[in-house]
C-alpha cells in the first residue's frame, strides 16, 4: 500500500459494516454493564435484607433479655480448679460393662431401693413401681393426668424421687411436686403425710428431691430450691443462689422444721452410720456437706469439696462407705462448660433469660460431657475408688447407686433402663 492509497478513505459498505461493528459492541457492553449493575443491586438487597433480619433477630434477644433479666438473680460461686483423674479416680471402663435391665420398659428410675430380689424405684411419668425378678410387677401413682411423662404433666402426675424403707411394710417417697408420701405394696395404698406446697420455715416447698430415715418417727428431706421446681432445675443450678434446704418431718403428726438452709440445690441425703449427723449432696457447688444434730442451731462442715461431677444422690455400701451418684462430670482433661460460666453471672443471666425454660436442660446436654462416674468414698471424706464410662458408651450419668453386697444398681433421672454391675 502507497501512501496516497492510505489518503483513500474506504468504500461505503466498510463504513457501514463498521458503524455496526461498533453499535454492537457497545450494546453488549451496556448489556454486560447492565447485567452486573443488576447482579450487585440483587446482592446487596439480600445483604440488606439479611443485615436487617439479623438487626431484628438481634433486638428481639435483647428486648427478651431486658424484660426477663429482672425475674433473675444469678450469682458467682468459686469452685476451685476442676480435679485430674488420677489415683484413685484413674479413669477406667467397668461402668461400661452394666447390664441395662427393663431397657426400653422404663423412664427416669432417679431413686432405686435394692431388698433381695425386689427392687423399688420412681419414674418420670409419676409411678411408684416394685420389681421382682428384673420384671416390673407393682405400680402405683399418687395423681392422674393425660400427659404423664412430658414437661406439661410432670407438676400434674407428680415425679417420684428419693426412696427408703420406713418399716417392715411402708416405704417413703418423696415426690418432687406432690410432697411426701407413706408406700404398702402390699396393701397396694399410699397416703400423703406432706403436701408438695407446705409452707415450712415461712417458705413454700418447692422441689421435694431426696430423703433418709432418722428414726422410726422423723425422716430428713431435701428441698432443692426455694425458687425452682424439678422441671426447671438447671435454673436454680444456674442462678448459683444458695436456697436449698433441709426439713426434718415428723411421720406421724405432719409437723416440720428446717434444719439447715443456704445450700447450693440440695441433694441427696444420707444419715451418718451414728445418726448423729447427715450427708447432704450440694449439687450447684460440687461438695458435700456434713450436718451435725447437736441440740440447737446443727453444726455444719465441708466433707468433701471440688468433686469431679455434680453429686446427686448419696447411698451406704454394705462395708460403711458412701456410694456416691454424678448427673454430669468436671475434670482437668476436658474443658467444663459449667466451669466456664461459673463466674460469669451476666452471661448465665442472659442465657436464662432468652433461653426458653423447656429448653434449657436439654440445651446443657448437648454441652455436657458424655462422661458417667460413681465415687466410693470412706467416712473420713476421701475417695476410695470410682468407676467410669469415660465415652458414655452405656451409662452417661448416675443420680444413684444402690449396694447389695453382690451388685451395684445405677439409677439415673432420664435414661430408660435400670444400671447392673456385678461388684
Amino acid at each position: 500500500m502507497t501512501d496516497e492509497d492510505a489518503l483513500v478513505p474506504p468504500p461505503a459498505a466498510e463504513q457501514e459494516a463498521a458503524a455496526k461493528d461498533e453499535n454492537g459492541g457497545g450494546r453488549l457492553r451496556k448489556w454486560v454493564l447492565f447485567c452486573f449493575s443488576l447482579e450487585t443491586n440483587i446482592n446487596c438487597g439480600f445483604t440488606l435484607i439479611a443485615t436487617v433480619l439479623v438487626v431484628a433477630a438481634a433486638a428481639v434477644v435483647v428486648g427478651f433479655f431486658v424484660q426477663n433479666s429482672r425475674n433473675y438473680a444469678t450469682e458467682s460461686l468459686q469452685l476451685g480448679q476442676p480435679p485430674r483423674l488420677r489415683n484413685e479416680m484413674a479413669v477406667d471402663r467397668r461402668l461400661a460393662d452394666s447390664e441395662k435391665l427393663l431397657d426400653g420398659k422404663i423412664l427416669g428410675p432417679e431413686s432405686i431401693l435394692v431388698e433381695k430380689d425386689r427392687l423399688y424405684t420412681g419414674t418420670w411419668d409419676g409411678q411408684v413401681l416394685e420389681i421382682v425378678n428384673g420384671v416390673i410387677s407393682k405400680s402405683i401413682r399418687f395423681a392422674h393426668g393425660k400427659e404423664c411423662g412430658t414437661y406439661e404433666g410432670e407438676p400434674i402426675c407428680g415425679r417420684p424421687l428419693g426412696i427408703r424403707r420406713l418399716n417392715s411394710k411402708e416405704l417413703v417417697v418423696a415426690d418432687a411436686y406432690l410432697g411426701i408420701f407413706l408406700v404398702d405394696f402390699d396393701a397396694n395404698t399410699f397416703r400423703r403425710i406432706l403436701d408438695g406446697s407446705a409452707v415450712i420455715g415461712g417458705e413454700k416447698l418447692r422441689f421435694c428431691n431426696d430423703l433418709d430415715i432418722l428414726d422410726s418417727e422423723h425422716i430428713l428431706f431435701s428441698d432443692s430450691s426455694t425458687r425452682w421446681d424439678r422441671r426447671r432445675f438447671m435454673h436454680s443450678i444456674m442462678e448459683m443462689v444458695p436456697n436449698g434446704r433441709v426439713i426434718k418431718l415428723n411421720v406421724k403428726t405432719g409437723k416440720a422444721e428446717v434444719v439447715v438452709k443456704g445450700l447450693y440445690f440440695a441433694n441427696g441425703v444420707q444419715m451418718f452410720p451414728d445418726k448423729k449427723s447427715f450427708l447432704v449432696a450440694e449439687t450447684g457447688a460440687a461438695r458435700i456437706t456434713r450436718v451435725y444434730l447437736n441440740e440447737g442451731k446443727p453444726r455444719t462442715e465441708r466433707f468433701i469439696e471440688n468433686l469431679p461431677g455434680f453429686p446427686d444422690n448419696i447411698r451406704m455400701g454394705t462395708n460403711g462407705t458412701f456410694w456416691l451418684g454424678l448427673s454430669g462430670t468436671r475434670h482437668s482433661g476436658r474443658i467444663s462448660f459449667f466451669d466456664f460460666l461459673v463466674t460469669r453471672p451476666i452471661t448465665r443471666k442472659f442465657m436464662l433469660s432468652v433461653v426458653p425454660q423447656r429448653l434449657l436442660a436439654p440445651s446443657f446436654n448437648t454441652f455436657k460431657p458424655k462422661h458417667a462416674m460413681i465415687i466410693q468414698i470412706n467416712q473420713l471424706g476421701k475417695v476410695v475408688s470410682t468407676l467410669h464410662d469415660p465415652n458414655g458408651e452405656v451409662i452417661q450419668d448416675v443420680s444413684q447407686v444402690s449396694d447389695d453386697e453382690r451388685f451395684l444398681y445405677f439409677g439415673s433421672f432420664h435414661s430408660n433402663f435400670i444400671g447392673k454391675l456385678p461388684k
